[in-house]
C-alpha cells in the first residue's frame, strides 16, 4: 500500500477519533482539510471512475434544496442575516464538507487502485471502539478504587450524551453484524464470534455507565427492530418454536436490561408527574431562565428534575415559536434561544434539546420538510438496497440514519461534530453499499 493510501487511512482515522473530543476544533478542521485535499486530488486523477450512483440523486436533491433554502432564509428572512450567514459557514458548510469526505473515502478508485474500502470502515470502527473502551476503563477504574460504579460517564467527550451517541453508532455496526451472521452466515467485521460477543458486552457496559435515557431507548428500539427482521428473514428456515424461543429470549434480555437501567436512573420515577407541570409554561418560568425563576416542585415538595422539566417545556415553546415564525428566523445552532430572547426579552437559553425543534425555529416548516425528505429518501435507498442485495452496509446505514433522526427529536445533535460525523458516515456507507459488490472484492490479477 502506497504512502498516499496510508495517509488517507491515517487522516480519516485521526479525524473520526478526534471529532467528538472537546478543544480540538482547530485539529478537526486541519484533518478535514488534509483529508479533503488528498481525496480530491486522487479523485481528480481518476475522475473517469468517479460517479455518484443514480440512487443517491434524490437524497442529494433534497439536501441541495435544503441548503438553498437555508441560505435564502439567512439573506431574505432572518432579522439577523450576518449571524445566520456566520452559522451557515461555521456549521452547515462544514457538515457538507464532511459528507463530501465520506463520499470520496468510499469512491471507486479507493478500493480499486489503492486503499480498500474495508480498511476505511475499519479505522472508523476502531475510532468508535476506542471511545467506548475508554468509558469502560473509567468505570472499572473507579470500581476498583471506590467499590462503586460511576454514572453519567462522558469518556473523552464533553458530555455523556456525546459519548453515548458514539456508543450507539458502534452498536449499529455490531447488531447488524450479529444479525447477518445469524441470518445469512455472512461475516463483515474481521473477528470471530467470541471477540464479537466481548465487544458487544463492552459496548453495553459503556451504555450503562453513560446512563443516557434517549440513547437507551434508541438501543432497545434498534434491538427490537432487528428481532422482527430476524423473524421475517428466517420464517421459512427454522421451526416456529425455535423462532419463538429466539424472539422471546431477545425480548426478555432487552426487558431485563432496560428494567435494570430504569431502576438505576431516578429521573424515570418523576417523569410522568413532571409533564403537566412542564407544559404549564405560563405559570412556571424556570425553563426560560433558571436563575431568574425558581424550579417548580412535585406533589411531595421536591424540586422537579431539571432535565425532565426543561425538555418538555422547551419542546412546547419551540412548537409555538415555529407557529409564530413558519418560515424560520434564520439558520443557527441557537436559533431557539435567539427567538426566545426576542419573544420574552429574557436571555439564558441556547438550544432546545431537540435538533428538530432547533432546525424548525431556524429554517421554519419548509426546512423541516426538506430535512424529512433527505432523511426519508436516504432511508428508502438503504432499505431497498438491503431488501434487494442483503447488504450489511445498507442495514448499518438504515440504523445510523434512523437513530440520528429519532435522537434529533429529543437531543440537539443536528450541530457541531455530531452532524459532521453523521453526514460523513451517511456518505461513506451510502456509497459503499451501492458499490460493495464490485469495490470490496480484491482486484483480479491481470492475465499474462
Amino acid at each position: 500500500m502506497g504512502s498516499r493510501n496510508i495517509s488517507i487511512l491515517f487522516f480519516l482515522g485521526a479525524l473520526f477519533f478526534v471529532w467528538p473530543i472537546p478543544g480540538t476544533i482547530a485539529l478537526r478542521h486541519l484533518l478535514m482539510v488534509l483529508s479533503l485535499t488528498i481525496l480530491t486530488y486522487a479523485a481528480f486523477r481518476h475522475r473517469a471512475d468517479f460517479m455518484l450512483p443514480p440512487a443517491l440523486r434524490m437524497p442529494l436533491v433534497w439536501l441541495g434544496a435544503l441548503t438553498a433554502w437555508i441560505i435564502a432564509g439567512a439573506v431574505l428572512i432572518s432579522p439577523e442575516p450576518s449571524w445566520s450567514l456566520k452559522e451557515i459557514r461555521g456549521q452547515w458548510l462544514i457538515a457538507l464538507a464532511a459528507l463530501l469526505i465520506g463520499f470520496l473515502a468510499a469512491s471507486p478508485w479507493v478500493s480499486r487502485r489503492g486503499t480498500p474500502v474495508s480498511r476505511v470502515i475499519a479505522v472508523v470502527f476502531a475510532g468508535l471502539l476506542i471511545h467506548v473502551l475508554y468509558v469502560d476503563y473509567i468505570g472499572l477504574a473507579q470500581l476498583v478504587m471506590t467499590g462503586t460504579l460511576p454514572s453519567r460517564v462522558a469518556g473523552l467527550t464533553e458530555g455523556m450524551d456525546k459519548s453515548n451517541y458514539l456508543t450507539n453508532m458502534l452498536m449499529a455496526f455490531l447488531l447488524a453484524e450479529i444479525f447477518f451472521r445469524a441470518s445469512f452466515g455472512k461475516r463483515t467485521l474481521p473477528f470471530d464470534n467470541a471477540l464479537l460477543a466481548a465487544i458487544v458486552l463492552a459496548t453495553l457496559f459503556s451504555s450503562y455507565l453513560e446512563a443516557v435515557r434517549n440513547g437507551m431507548i434508541g438501543l432497545i428500539i434498534m434491538s427490537l427492530s432487528l428481532t422482527g427482521l430476524y423473524w421475517y428473514e428466517n420464517r421459512g428456515k427454522h421451526s416456529f418454536f425455535r423462532l419463538g424461543l429466539t424472539f422471546f429470549a431477545i425480548i426478555a434480555t432487552a426487558g431485563i436490561f432496560s428494567s435494570f437501567y430504569a431502576q438505576s436512573d431516578p429521573r424515570w420515577k418523576s417523569f410522568i408527574e413532571t409533564v403537566p407541570i412542564a407544559l404549564d409554561t405560563e405559570h412556571h418560568k424556570a425553563w426560560l431562565n433558571r436563575v431568574q425563576y425558581p424550579y417548580p416542585t412535585l406533589a411531595d415538595g421536591t424540586m422537579v428534575n431539571a432535565s425532565n422539566y426543561e425538555r418538555v417545556a422547551w419542546i412546547k415553546e419551540g412548537l409555538l415559536l415555529i407557529a409564530d415564525h413558519p418560515l424560520g428566523i434564520g439558520y443557527g445552532r441557537n436559533a431557539f434561544g435567539h427567538a426566545l430572547h426576542v419573544k420574552y426579552g429574557v436571555a439564558g437559553v441556547g438550544h432546545s434539546h431537540s435538533g428538530l425543534i432547533d432546525l424548525g425555529v431556524g429554517t421554519g416548516i419548509p426546512g423541516i420538510l426538506l430535512w424529512l425528505g433527505f432523511v426519508g429518501s436516504l432511508m428508502s435507498v438503504a432499505w431497498k438496497r438491503y431488501n434487494g442485495h442483503k447488504s450489511y452496509f445498507a442495514l448499518v446505514l438504515l440504523f445510523i440514519v434512523a437513530g440520528f433522526f429519532s435522537r434529533m427529536l429529543v437531543d440537539s445533535i443536528s450541530r457541531d461534530h455530531m452532524l459532521q460525523q453523521f453526514l460523513f458516515l451517511a456518505g461513506l456507507l451510502a456509497l459503499v453499499m451501492l458499490k460493495e459488490n464490485q469495490d470490496l472484492q480484491p482486484p483480479e490479477k491481470p492475465s499474462r
